[in-house]
């Protein structure tokens, strides 16, 4: 917000009244606003800002100029002050793990100022051609000899007890200081956590139920499954089933609105107490008890006379029992006897509405064949829209 402020602060410097105005749009400043508008010659825009955030001396001295040219403001809204919402930041970098110095830190990095500075001391102290006394092997040659001197050399090989170089004569760089927990160095160096399995996996592994499957997302197992089980080969009144179940099984969270949208998996029975590491079946949207509620609809659209409604009613269970899970053996009889109940209805109510359809037909060619004497078509023509 400080930057903000002394950008509005260039901006009227610069006679920008527009990125001014922003400015203060943005650090929620209605009286900054009420002058910048006074300033631009926008006085009735000045007066609704003053008198919408409350300025009343303001507002006064406003109308007073404005005098008849008083615009009016909607009455009966509650007015609130719009300020930005304030940015969520971080407190540290991700992953916020404990990173531990390794072996080859601190140790060897003495060494490495070490020689660092050494070579820049020996940049300018090489060996030169005068410090060496060498032979030109073609002299050496023409004067009669192979360029060695024996002299010379028994004189080397007689110093040769304290030539050569000897330890103290090295510069040698500091030892490198060992961590003492050297034999643990293993332990300490930074390992990245492996990524978790994701819970719709693990829903998968674990159940053999195509419910399950499909409220995890995968819906190939889950058809197969169908397939397997109970023969199921069109699966096209099962889609917005499939659907329900996998969007009722997650949450959806948004933390920023830059970040992606995190996924969350919503367990049956979950609770605080739950041990992280243990994943409970996901909960489903259908259950048993739904299935009671909808023979019930579909039984009284049936007394009813709404044959079309009950036979929408009893195919939706039937479309939803091969997705649903229980818990118990007496259950699973009860979804059985169910399953047999819906069934029949089913064919019971095909069965009325093709009978039905029949009749009609049937009436409406005996009247066609005692002619329009007898019984009018629009007449029955009515009848069966009314029925």
């Amino acid at each position: 917000m400080d930057k903000v402020g002394f950008m509005c602060k260039i901006a009227g410097q610069n006679n920008n009244l527009m990125g001014q105005f922003h400015n203060a749009l943005y650090l929620g400043d209605a009286m900054k606003r009420v002058e910048i508008l006074e300033n631009a010659g926008q006085l009735p825009l000045a007066y609704i800002t003053a008198a919408t955030h409350g300025l009343t001396e303001i507002a006064d001295r406003l109308a007073a100029e404005l005098g008849e040219n008083i615009p009016s403001l909607p009455e009966g809204k509650t007015r609130s002050l719009l300020i930005p919402p304030a940015p969520l930041t971080a407190s540290g970098d991700w992953p916020l793990l404990r990173v531990m110095r390794g072996i080859f830190e601190g140790g060897l990095d003495a060494t490495g100022k070490a020689e660092l500075e050494e070579d820049d001391e020996a940049a300018g102290a090489d060996w030169g051609d005068e410090d060496l006394d060498m032979v030109d092997a073609s002299e050496a040659m023409a004067n009669g000899g192979d360029g060695f001197d024996a002299e010379e050399g028994e004189a080397n090989e007689e110093d040769g007890e304290e030539g050569g170089w000897d330890l103290e004569d090295l510069e040698l760089p500091p030892e490198a200081e060992t961590p003492k927990n050297a034999g643990n160095a293993l332990s300490v160096v930074f390992v990245a956590p492996p990524p978790g399995m994701p819970v719709s996996q693990i829903w998968t592994q674990k159940s053999s139920l195509a419910g399950e499957h499909a409220a995890a997302g995968n819906f190939d197992t889950a058809m197969r499954l169908l397939s397997r089980q109970l023969g199921i080969k069109n699966f096209a009144p099962l889609k917005p089933l499939f659907l329900d179940l996998h969007m009722g099984s997650h949450s959806y969270l948004r933390a920023l609105a830059t970040a992606p949208i995190i996924p969350v998996a919503v367990e049956k029975g979950w609770s605080e107490s739950a041990s992280p590491n243990v994943r409970g079946p996901p909960a489903l949207v259908f259950t048993f008890s739904q299935m009671e509620d909808r023979l019930k609809a579909a039984y009284k659209a049936t007394t009813e006379g709404k044959f079309p409604e009950a036979l929408r009613q009893f195919l939706n269970i039937l479309h939803t029992i091969p997705l649903i899970v229980v818990d118990s053996r007496r259950e699973v009889d009860e979804v059985k006897e169910l399953l047999w109940v819906c069934a029949t209805s089913k064919r019971t109510l095909l069965l009325q509405s093709t009978l039905q359809g029949c009749c009609w037909r049937t009436t409406l060619m005996r009247a066609k064949q005692r002619g329009p004497d007898r019984c009018s078509n629009s007449a029955v023509e009515r009848r069966i829209a009314v029925s």
